[in-house]
């Protein structure tokens, strides 16, 4: 299912230092009732790479077979959603090594807040 998120507008009249996507966005997939909560899930495209607080380099390789990087969580859909719109409640991180040894990564403190931090450009939202 794919899911589009877009800033709300703000008025010419309100004029304050919050940022626009503060005030709240629409977050849409085809099909889905709002307002409501849905299951996500979602991939990396290519590899995943994170240096270490030792200074080792963690490298995660998307095969084909078996991709870098796979999450799951659910998103609140609807207009003026405000942060965090959903929430990370899996994440799973496969081919990885730390300096060409084998690595198992394993997160930690899930599930993780979901936010925005602008508006949206080109059919992304940063977050």
């Amino acid at each position: 299912m794919a899911l589009t998120v877009t800033a709300v507008s703000a008025t010419a009249a309100a004029l304050t230092t919050t940022p626009a996507w503060a005030a709240g966005i629409n977050v849409t997939m085809p099909g889905v009732p709002t307002p409501s909560t849905q299951a996500v899930t979602g991939e990396n495209s290519g590899s995943v790479a994170a240096a270490s607080s030792s200074g080792g380099v963690l490298t995660c390789v998307d095969t084909g077979a078996a991709k870098a990087l796979t999450a799951t969580g659910s998103v609140k859909v609807g207009t003026g959603v405000l942060d965090p719109i959903g929430s990370v409640t899996g994440l799973t991180f496969s081919n990885c090594t730390v300096s060409s040894q084998i690595a198992t990564v394993t997160p930690q403190n899930l599930p993780w807040s979901l936010s925005t931090t602008g508006v949206t450009a080109s059919g992304v939202t940063p977050g």
